[in-house]
């Protein structure tokens, strides 16, 4: 009795911190959200005629696609019925890695699933952490974790060329769903700057061995 009384207290608690407790049943309205950022700065000129698809990234297992997750305790993840994103944070995160990379000039063109343009490369996404954390309410951070895998698809056996692990913690400013959001944007502006840095650094013409 004593472990439900503290489960359903925490649980309230999160509800109450991000103002989302006005009702109690499936009919009280929601709200909902979308993750956008923007690339600042000058974009470099492509040398080559390369073209990257972006696929809609995927959402490790445990991670709501639409409710906004909250971490609550070591072992404790809520998800928020009430505050949820308009479309999955797959495939809203993919789309900006989309143009993030389009405005880079990296590649000559970046296009979607389903363009009919031939790509010469693959950049896949594996989004492994996406949660306010509320284990300290006096320092709410947004935490995010993506895995990017990019390849070289010119072949009949696509070549991986890289792939790496970008995470972030930014800091959640009011505890209010609009505020966690603002900070999943910061987090990702940021993972998005180190990817594109990554990118330049690379030769994405090299294939591993």
């Amino acid at each position: 009795m004593k472990k439900n009384t503290t489960l359903t207290l925490v649980l309230l608690s999160v509800i109450f911190i991000l103002g989302c407790g006005q009702g109690s049943g499936p009919d009280d309205p929601r709200h909902y959200f979308l993750m956008e950022v923007q690339r600042e700065g000058i974009s470099q000129a492509s040398t080559q005629d390369m073209v990257l698809l972006v696929r809609p990234f995927a959402l490790s297992p445990g991670y709501h696609s639409k409710e906004l997750t909250y971490r609550t305790g070591s072992s404790q993840y809520e998800s928020d019925y009430y505050n949820q994103f308009i479309i999955d944070a797959g495939r809203q995160i993919g789309e900006q890695t989309r143009l993030w990379l389009t405005k880079s000039g990296i590649f000559a063109h970046v296009v979607p699933t389903g363009s009919t343009m031939s790509a010469t490369h693959l950049l896949e996404g594996n989004i492994t952490q996406l949660y306010g954390d509320f284990r300290d309410k006096t320092n709410a951070q947004a935490v995010m974790s993506i895995t990017f895998y990019l390849l070289d698809i010119t072949e009949r056996n696509p070549k991986m060329i890289t792939s790496k692990t970008f995470d972030v913690s930014a800091p959640i400013t009011e505890a209010k769903a609009e505020n966690v959001i603002e900070a999943y944007n910061e987090g990702l502006k940021q993972i998005l700057g180190e990817l594109e840095l990554s990118m330049q650094k690379t030769d994405i013409s090299k294939k591993e061995q």
